[in-house]
C-alpha cells in the first residue's frame, strides 16, 4: 500500500519542476528547542525562519526593520548593530556584529549564520528572477484517513517583487469539486517591497503594537524574550502570507508607506473565511482550526467571513515611538447577509475598536505600552518596562489587563495559558549569561481571572539553562503550572546534544511530568544525526508513559510539513527522516513516523 501511494506521490512529482534554496535544517530545529514550552503557533515561526534562509539580510545594507526580523534580537539590540556599522563603515564578517552584542550567547549567534551574511551571497539572487516549488504529501501507514497533498509556489525578481500559491488538502478531507478549486484551502498574494514603500495584493497578515487589535504575525521569538509580546516589532508590520497555516490573514489589499520622515502609514482593507455554527443570524461558536475532516467540520466550513478595514498611523524619532490603530469591522455569510458578532457583542454591527501604542527607550530602559480605548469591560492593557545590562543580561517586568468583555478577531493570545479574555496578570523574566558558555533564562507569570467567572490566582514558572561548548550544548528546563487549584501541573527535561567525527550528532533527553492527581509520568528519548555533503540522515526513538500530562514527540524537521505530535498514554514513539540533494537544487525529504509517511520536493530556478 506505501509503495503504490510512493509511486504516485513520485509519478505526480515528476509532473512539476523542481528545484531548491540551500538551507540549514539543524539550525532551525535547534531554535525551535529555545523556545518555550507552551509555545503553540510553531507553523508561523517555521515559515519565517525558511524565508529568512531563502533570503539572509546582509548585514551591510539592511535597515532596523529587516535586522528586528532576525531571530534573538530586540531594537535594542539593532540600535547597536546599526550604530556599529557605521562607526566601522561595514562588515567584512558576520561573527563582527559579537561587538555590538556582548551579552549575546555565542551559540546563539551560530544558529543565526543560516539568516545572515555580508556582501554576495549564493542564497540570494537581487538581480535575477527566481522561482521555487515545493510539493509534498503524508500518506497514512494505517488506512485510517486520507493522503494529504501541499503543493506551493513562489516566485521573486530583483528583490523587490514576489509572488506567492499554495494549495493544500489536509489528511483526512476531501477533495473539493474543480470549479471551487479542487483543494480545501489555496492561498495566493502579490508583494511589492521597497525601502519605503510596500503592497501587497491577496493574503496577507499584519501586527501592530502587542498585538491586542492586530496580531496575526506574532510569535516569532517574541515570547522567547518576554514570554509574551515584546518590545520588537510593534509599529505595523505587513507580511505576505505564505504557509499552509488556515486561519489568521486577511484576503484583500493592503498598503504600508514608511518614508525617512517620522511617520509611517499602515492602511489595508479585506475579509477571511471563518469557520462557525451559525444560530438566527448570529455567531454562536468559532472554529479556527483550520481542519475540515469530519461532517461536522465539513458543515461549518467558511460559513461565515470577517469583513474589516483599518490603519495604523505611527510617529519614530530616535528615542520615542507612537503610534494609533483604528480596526472597524462586521461579520456577514457566505451569502453576504448581515450576522450579529460572536455574543459578547449582540447589539454592535459593524464593531469598531481603537488603541493607542507607546515606546520609549531610554539607555538601558525602555517602557512599551498598547492601550485598547473602549468601555470598561471591553477594554484592554499591556506593557512593559524592560532593563538591559552586559553583565547582568534582560530584565523585563510586565503587566497586563483584559476586560470581561474584550474581544477581537485577531488579537494574539498572551502565552498558552492566557485567556485574552476576562483576566489580569503580572509577568517577571530574566534572561543572560550565568556563567562562561553558561546562559540562563526564569519566567515567573501570575494571573488570574475577573469578572463572573473569577477563580484563585494562576501561577507559570519556568527556569532553563542552556551550556554550550564544542561539541557540547546540554539544556535543562523546568516548569510549574497552576491554572485552577486542583489542576496543578510540573514538568522537567534534561537534553543534551554531542557532536563527533565532523559528521555525526547524538541527542539524548529524559523528561518527566507530574500532573494532580495523576501519578508521575516520564519519557526517554535519543535521536542519531548524521550530514555529510549531500546527503542527510536521522533516527530517533522515544519511550513514554504518562498519566494525564501530553510530551511533544520527538520528530524530524521537513520544510514546510514540521507538525510535532503531542504523546499521552504509553507506548513508543520513532521516526527516520532522509534528506538528499539530487541535484544542487533539487532535494528529496522524506520521512517515516507510527502514523505517516511523508514525503516532498523541493526546487529552486533561477
Amino acid at each position: 500500500m506505501i509503495k503504490r501511494h510512493l509511486g504516485i506521490f513520485i509519478l505526480l512529482v515528476s509532473l512539476v519542476p523542481l528545484s531548491l534554496y540551500g538551507q540549514s535544517i539543524r539550525q532551525i530545529e535547534l531554535i525551535l528547542e529555545l523556545l518555550p514550552e507552551g509555545e503553540q503557533d510553531r507553523q508561523i515561526i517555521v515559515e519565517q525562519l525558511e524565508d529568512l534562509v531563502k533570503s539572509p539580510i546582509d548585514l551591510n545594507s539592511a535597515s532596523a526593520e529587516q535586522l528586528i526580523l532576525l531571530p534573538f534580537l530586540d531594537d535594542f539590540s539593532v540600535r547597536n548593530i546599526l550604530l556599529l556599522r557605521s562607526q566601522k563603515g561595514g562588515f567584512r564578517s558576520i561573527y563582527e556584529i559579537k561587538e555590538a552584542l556582548p551579552e549575546l550567547p555565542e551559540q546563539y549567534l551560530e544558529l543565526l549564520e543560516p539568516f545572515i551574511r555580508v556582501g554576495e551571497s549564493p542564497y540570494t539572487y537581487h538581480k535575477r528572477t527566481r522561482h521555487d516549488f515545493f510539493i509534498g504529501s503524508s500518506m497514512p501507514i494505517k488506512r485510517q484517513t486520507s493522503n494529504s497533498l501541499e503543493v506551493r509556489y513562489e516566485g521573486r525578481k530583483d528583490g523587490v517583487l514576489t509572488w506567492h500559491f499554495a494549495g493544500q488538502k489536509d489528511k483526512g478531507e476531501s477533495w473539493l469539486p474543480l470549479r471551487h478549486g479542487g483543494f480545501d484551502y489555496l492561498t495566493g498574494n502579490l508583494f511589492w517591497n521597497k525601502e519605503r514603500y510596500s503592497l501587497v495584493v491577496g493574503d496577507y497578515r499584519l501586527t501592530t503594537a502587542h498585538g491586542l487589535l492586530l496580531g496575526m504575525g506574532n510569535g516569532y521569538f517574541s515570547a522567547l524574550k518576554f514570554g509574551g509580546n515584546g518590545s520588537g516589532r510593534w509599529v505595523g508590520q505587513l507580511k505576505p502570507h505564505r504557509s499552509f497555516r488556515e486561519t489568521g490573514f486577511l484576503r484583500g489589499v493592503a498598503v504600508h508607506v514608511h518614508p525617512e520622515s517620522p511617520l509611517s502609514v499602515l492602511l489595508f482593507s479585506g475579509f477571511e473565511p471563518i469557520d462557525a455554527r451559525l444560530e438566527e443570524n448570529s455567531i454562536r461558536t468559532f472554529y479556527r482550526t483550520g481542519f475540515h475532516r469530519t461532517e461536522a467540520e465539513q458543515r461549518y466550513r467558511h460559513t461565515a467571513r470577517c469583513e474589516m478595514i483599518g490603519g495604523n498611523l505611527a510617529y519614530r524619532s530616535k528615542s520615542v515611538e507612537l503610534a494609533l490603530t483604528t480596526l472597524l469591522y462586521r461579520y456577514r455569510t457566505k451569502q453576504g447577509e448581515a450576522l450579529s458578532p460572536y455574543r459578547l457583542y449582540p447589539q454592535r454591527t459593524p464593531l469598531w475598536q481603537n488603541s493607542l501604542s507607546v515606546n520609549y527607550k531610554s539607555g538601558p530602559f525602555q517602557s512599551t505600552a498598547e492601550l485598547v480605548l473602549d468601555k470598561k469591560d471591553r477594554s484592554a492593557a499591556q506593557g512593559a518596562i524592560i532593563y538591559r545590562d552586559e553583565a547582568f543580561g534582560t530584565l523585563a517586568l510586565q503587566g497586563r489587563y483584559y476586560g470581561v468583555s474584550y474581544i477581537s478577531p485577531y488579537a494574539a493570545p498572551d502565552s498558552h495559558y492566557s485567556s485574552t479574555r476576562g483576566e489580569r496578570g503580572l509577568r517577571l523574566m530574566w534572561e543572560g549569561e550565568v556563567a562562561y558558555w553558561v546562559t540562563g533564562r526564569l519566567f515567573i507569570d501570575r494571573f488570574r481571572r475577573i469578572g463572573p467567572s473569577s477563580s484563585p490566582p494562576g501561577h507559570v514558572i519556568s527556569a532553563r539553562i542552556n551550556y554550550s561548548n564544542d561539541p557540547w550544548w546540554i539544556t535543562a528546563s523546568a516548569q510549574y503550572v497552576a491554572v485552577k487549584k486542583d489542576a496543578q501541573r510540573f514538568t522537567a527535561r534534561i537534553q543534551g546534544d554531542r557532536s563527533f567525527f565532523s559528521s555525526w550528532s547524538l541527542r539524548a533527553g529524559v523528561q518527566v511530568s507530574k500532573q494532580n492527581p495523576e501519578p508521575l509520568g516520564y519519557s526517554f528519548y535519543s535521536r542519531l544525526h548524521y550530514h555529510k555533503d549531500n546527503f542527510m540522515a536521522e533516527g530517533g526513538v522515544q519511550y513514554y508513559r504518562l498519566y494525564g500530562s501530553v510530551v511533544r514527540g520527538q520528530l524530524g524537521y521537513m520544510p514546510y510539513l514540521y507538525t510535532p505530535s503531542m504523546l499521552r498514554g504509553s507506548g513508543v514513539h520513532y521516526f527516520a527522516t532522509m534528506r538528499y540533494k539530487l541535484t544542487p537544487a533539487l532535494q528529496l525529504n522524506t520521512r517515516i513516523h507510527p502514523s505517516f509517511l511523508d514525503a516532498s520536493l523541493v526546487l529552486t530556478l533561477q
